[in-house]
């Protein structure tokens, strides 16, 4: 997570933080994450992309409060 908020790459402005919201499956709010590499289907096509083996890391969505830009971030985890 940064440690300072970001400001708008548009107009400099500030931003504020949010959320995208993903419904997911029966609609189940779950946080929207970025996944490592192409889109592949999962076993036999049935069960929608694959994820096995691929890195995820949760998004952060910030909405600029002067011109409405939405800045997405993907913020390598700290361990």
């Amino acid at each position: 997570m940064a440690e300072e908020e970001p400001e708008c790459p548009l107009c400099n402005a500030r931003l504020e933080r949010g959320f995208v919201m993903d419904r997911g499956h029966a609609n189940k709010v779950k946080p929207t994450v970025w996944v490592e590499g192409e889109p592949e289907p999962s076993f036999l096509g049935l069960f929608g992309t694959s994820l096995v083996g691929k890195r995820q890391i949760e998004i952060e969505s910030w909405r600029c409060v002067k011109c409405g830009y939405l800045v997405q971030f993907a913020w390598a985890p700290t361990t």
